[in-house]
């Protein structure tokens, strides 16, 4: 039990309909998200799979737009270019780390970026 104010508690209720929810389990969501969001992050120590990653960072990555993470964790499909962006970028991943996980996932190189290409008229 807590005392909130009466706006919150209508705002609250408006929100948990909208979700199909309880009052009472909408708090235990958002306190639970919460704590979670508390806790330092969860780095591995060594380069990782993306799956591995994504499973690590689950919460961290609830709101940063890519579907499907629940698959992609569970190693059921892979994430688009667009998405491992996106992992990346809400996990602060350097360039390096990017590559060693995508190495680890794929066994190969990750794709070098694309550069334009110089187009010359053929003299030297």
């Amino acid at each position: 039990m807590f005392t909130c104010s009466h706006e919150t508690k209508k705002q609250l209720e408006e929100y948990a309909d909208r979700e199909g929810r309880t009052v009472s389990n909408l708090i235990e969501r958002i306190a639970t998200e919460w704590l979670k969001q508390q806790q330092p992050p969860t780095q591995p120590q060594e380069p990782t799979t993306i799956a591995d990653l994504v499973r690590l960072n689950l919460s961290r990555l609830r709101r940063s737009g890519v579907k499907n993470l629940k698959a992609i964790a569970s190693g059921e499909v892979l994430p688009t270019a667009a998405d491992f962006a996106k992992i990346a970028a809400t996990l602060g991943l350097s360039e390096e780390e990017q590559k060693a996980v995508w190495d680890k996932t794929f066994g190969s190189p990750a794709p070098a970026s694309k550069k334009k290409k110089e187009t010359t008229n053929g003299c030297t």
